[in-house]
């Protein structure tokens, strides 16, 4: 039947932020488990999202057979696409995606389908929540005053209390510390206390539970968090942030000990942390010093006003003139506009992170295209690579781009089409600023959040099944990093469940006790049909989807 497993999510969890505060006593049970057991960096997916990062670990795969690039469609020539107000150089973010935008088989399906009985709480992209093998309580991108977020429906009736997260207004950076640390550790409680009681109900096979609350802070907390960031050395402060990780240590502390020796215990994080660069690099000048807009005529030049114009205010629009207008004349007047408008663009710019960037490509094989594909494609994106290599900062001359990369280099699947052609990222100095009304190519904006995503997390694992004392580090086990999508397909092997065979998964075999590698054998299963025909604009109603923008912007992967 295989080991039982006891999964702990802990949002945005860096040995950075962590390393400091075990070592100063405040997460002993941490420290130990670490010690104890298995322990290593985890490198996230690009970008370090949670929305591409926890796609990843519920699947197994990569961004390119799942389908969750972002927290929304990065698809830069969908409807969504043009308009709002910004450049038709720039991609605006598509529909906001949920769990049936993925369109592999879930963790749960699989454990599920071999019998295996799984509580799934606060993982976030699991809205809405779907039939389980056991209990669901859906995580972030969950609507805010949705009480249709467990499975089975009848659970939400017991979690009167229950807080999924902050409300909008409280995550505002004009909230005071006071009430915003006290609200954490609110949420915090209830979810530790939710999910607690849930372990004891039955001797479950797989019980997974995320804490979010990691990552809220180091977001607006990193500076305090971080030894090499200077702070302003609020000691109140930072005595309220050990706090709530010595509450959260506790909570560890107390699944530990329900669990026993019969679970094995895997703690993870989706992504890493590290400080926000108050450096920014502006995506207009830099349109423009790629030269992505064709030189158009006067009437597309209007036209492209007019869309950009329309685009804001096309509900009112509708509503008003759609009743008294020609049947599909407003509709062909739409076509007409965005036809024109991307006609003028070669490629377009997106913020794939705050230091991550990606162009899209404007080629003739989709409706309008410019660029030929074939040898005047490849022309083209040696001449932007070349570009972008070639970028300096005009005050420091320092290079801008660290890190320079294909499509096809990074994503692999049938999805892998929808990622940019190129993507990019910053030298860490730096960050990228879409809305500055500045033409200077480098801006210096404060930034709200203190801290921002790294692809490095962590992985803690501990049971007998593990291997006791080891770390992959350059003083302990070598080899390479393991990867998000490698702890799935070390879940399923524990849990004595077959592989998919298109899985991008490996097991961790530097983790796993020699004895028990010896004794049970990696199984691979053939690949079934995807489990959902993956619907980003899935939402039950656009109000749904509206609320869920609205929370995303309050985080800032919105602008």
């Amino acid at each position: 039947m295989g080991r039982k497993l006891l999964i702990i999510g802990l949002d945005g969890a860096s040995f950075v932020a962590l390393d400091p505060l075990m070592q100063r006593g405040a997460m002993p049970t941490l420290a130990r488990l670490r010690a104890e057991g298995f322990s290593s960096i985890l490198l996230s997916t690009l970008p370090p999202v949670s929305a591409p990062a926890w796609s990843t670990f519920i699947t197994g795969k990569n961004p390119g057979k799942h389908g969750v690039f972002q927290f929304y469609d990065v698809n830069p020539w969908s409807a969504h696409s043009l308009g709002r107000g910004q450049p038709t150089y720039l991609a605006v973010p598509g529909v906001v995606v949920n769990a049936r935008s993925i369109t592999e088989p879930k963790l749960w399906d699989l454990l599920g389908a071999a019998g295996r009985r799984v509580a799934c709480i606060n993982l976030p992209i699991s809205y809405p929540p779907e039939p389980i093998n056991g209990v669901m309580i859906t995580g972030m991108l969950t609507p805010p005053g949705s009480r249709h977020f467990t499975h089975p429906p009848e659970l939400a009736a017991e979690l009167t209390h229950y807080e999924i997260d902050l409300h909008p207004q409280e995550k505002d950076f004009s909230s005071p510390d006071d009430h915003f640390l006290q609200r954490m550790q609110d949420i915090l409680r209830k979810r530790a206390r939710t999910a607690l009681e849930l372990f004891q109900r039955e001797p479950w096979d797989c019980f997974i539970v995320v804490f979010t609350e990691t990552d809220r802070l180091q977001h607006r907390y990193w500076h305090h968090l971080d030894p090499s960031c200077q702070s302003d050395h609020a000691p109140e402060l930072q005595h309220r942030l050990i706090t709530i990780y010595q509450e959260l240590d506790h909570y560890l502390n107390e699944f530990v000990r329900l669990a026993g020796a019969d679970y094995d215990i895997i703690i993870l994080s989706d992504h890493g942390f590290g400080p926000a660069a108050q450096q920014r690099l502006n995506f207009s000048a830099l349109a423009r010093e790629l030269q992505l807009q064709i030189a158009s005529n006067g009437l597309n030049s209007a036209m492209v006003r007019a869309l950009q114009r329309l685009l804001p205010t096309k509900r009112r629009i509708y509503k008003y003139l759609g009743p008294i207008t020609p049947a599909g004349l407003l509709e062909r007047t739409e076509a007409r506009l965005r036809d024109a408008a991307r006609r003028t663009i070669k490629a377009k710019l997106v913020k794939l992170h705050d230091y991550i960037g990606g162009i899209w490509i404007n080629t003739a094989d989709h409706h309008t295209g410019v660029i030929e594909p074939g040898t005047a494609y490849d022309a083209f994106r040696a001449e932007l690579i070349e570009k972008l290599t070639a970028m300096r900062d005009p005050h420091s001359g320092r290079r801008l781009i660290s890190e320079i990369m294909v499509r096809e280099g990074v994503y692999r699947g049938h999805h892998a089409a929808n990622a940019p052609d190129i993507i990019f990222n910053l030298d860490d100095q730096y960050g990228i600023d879409t809305d500055t009304k500045s033409a200077e190519l480098i801006c210096q904006t404060r930034q709200k959040n203190q801290g921002t995503h790294r692809a490095e997390g962590i992985l803690i694992m501990n049971g007998n099944a593990i291997r006791p004392g080891a770390q992959i580090s350059p003083n302990g086990l070598s080899g390479p990093l393991p990867k998000l999508e490698d702890v799935t397909a070390t879940i399923l092997y524990l849990a004595g469940v077959p592989l998919l065979e298109d899985m991008d998964g490996h097991v961790i075999e530097q983790a796993i006790d020699p004895d028990y590698l010896q004794a049970y054998r990696v199984h691979i299963q053939s690949a079934r049909a995807p489990a959902m025909s993956g619907q980003p604009y899935g939402w039950n109603t656009d109000e749904e989807e509206k609320l869920i923008r609205e929370r995303l912007k309050e985080l800032g992967y919105l602008e």
